[in-house]
């Protein structure tokens, strides 16, 4: 008997231990929750400053392989241009297809590793992107990134015309020149773009750290309140109840011992 009795009472002690801590159980679900997803937005925002860097990288490695096309007509330094080429157009790719209505993502991906973006950020950058595609912040970093497209396709079209004139053999120095200054004045449109893409990407950063500190501090700061009160209203319920429970065993007891009395009489 002595260890059911125990039993029981380890029971009932571990039910009101759980309805006194069950809130501050959810609580710490709900900023793990809250936390984790804060954790994923400052990630995928650097994951884009990461991004703009191999784009602004291979924007310039482009430009410089193709001006070195111009002077040695040699086929590897247009391979290299191509290779280089490959990130700003996969980036492009990617941003094309993430603003349709219903974008197939697997499109998105692939431009984004021909970006050559790491493929543990992909992900995140393309959420990054459907949820807040239409902010202020992002908008702008957008429409400077469509921008500097349209610059690199201007790019790559002289590039064709160049390699075309350079396979047929028909090209003069002073063409050549042309090409050259051609690709430099591009080049001086696109340094600036790149320049402001970076800020803005600094600033939407430093934005979303404090908005999501104050919100990890507002979450924190309501829930854990709410927890206490319910913690505090469901042992004061346990503390009637168990009242209420040994005041009706003791009336009990009484009858029973009032009952045994009046058969012994």
């Amino acid at each position: 008997m002595s260890r059911i009795r125990d039993a029981l009472s380890n029971t009932l002690g571990s039910k009101r231990l759980l309805a006194i801590v069950w809130p501050f159980l959810v609580i710490v679900v709900v900023l793990l929750v809250v936390s984790a997803q804060s954790m994923d937005l400052l990630l995928a925002t650097r994951s884009y400053s990461e991004g703009e860097s191999l784009w602004s990288k291979g924007q310039k490695g482009a430009v410089f392989y193709l001006l070195r096309y111009t002077e040695t007509r040699d086929v590897a330094d247009y391979q290299q241009y191509k290779s280089l080429i490959a990130v700003p157009k996969g980036d492009e790719k990617a941003r094309i297809e993430l603003l349709k209505p219903n974008p197939d993502e697997a499109i998105a991906w692939q431009g984004f590793v021909e970006g050559r973006n790491h493929p543990d950020d992909i992900e995140r950058m393309i959420m990054l992107f459907r949820r807040f595609k239409n902010l202020w912040h992002m908008e702008e970093i957008i429409e400077l990134w469509t921008e500097g497209d349209f610059y690199v396709s201007q790019v790559t079209d002289i590039a064709e015309d160049l390699n075309a004139r350079v396979v047929a053999g028909n090209v003069s120095e002073a063409e050549m020149r042309v090409f050259r200054d051609r690709l430099l004045a591009i080049d001086r449109l696109l340094t600036p773009l790149a320049d402001r893409f970076s800020r803005l990407l600094g600033e939407a950063t430093r934005i979303t750290k404090v908005l999501l500190l104050i919100l990890n501090l507002a979450v924190a700061g309501t829930l854990v309140p709410i927890g206490m009160v319910l913690s505090n209203r469901m042992a004061r319920r346990r503390e009637e109840a168990e009242s209420a429970l040994q005041l009706s065993e003791e009336r009990f007891n009484l009858a029973v011992a009032g009952s045994n009395d009046g058969l012994w009489d």
